[in-house]
């Protein structure tokens, strides 16, 4: 979610892995696990994030500067009070359609970011994401009613 406000504000995102060569020098805001890190250092902002979904706060230690997203963002009302910019996300890529007046159900391997263009095109045709698929079975897929992998 935190990378589709960026693309609504008009921010380039980078996905990073661990150790990834591809960071940028000087980044403006890194959102992490690791608030710690040497790239989360060069940042002009760091917003320290959880892996567990619906953790109240970041449970380690904040460097100073940094921001728990948790306690300081998600509990912002959802309302924007600026214009959008033009969206500087990846193109919706519609997904396969299920069958006429089923919404599109996706199983994504993580969170769903590396194929942004495929959840992006499955939200706007109404479906949604189950995941991460490596803890879902083949039942829970079955549940949630999944039309597609990617």
């Amino acid at each position: 979610m935190l990378a589709l406000a960026a693309w609504s504000l008009g921010a380039k995102v980078s996905l990073l892995g661990a150790g990834s060569e591809d960071a940028p020098e000087q980044p403006r805001v890194v959102v992490t696990d690791r608030p710690d890190s040497p790239l989360a250092r060069r940042a002009d902002e760091v917003l320290a994030v959880q892996g567990v979904s619906l953790a109240p706060r970041y449970d380690g230690e904040l460097p100073a500067l940094a921001h728990d997203w948790l306690s300081e963002v998600r509990g912002s009302p959802d309302r924007l009070q600026v214009a959008l910019p033009a969206w500087s996300g990846p193109a919706p890529r519609p997904p396969v359609t299920p069958g006429p007046g089923a919404a599109p159900r996706l199983l994504v391997a993580a969170d769903g970011l590396p194929a942004a263009a495929q959840v992006l095109g499955a939200l706007l045709a109404g479906g949604g994401i189950v995941g991460p698929a490596g803890v879902v079975s083949e039942h829970q897929a079955r549940e949630e009613s999944v039309t597609g992998r990617i």
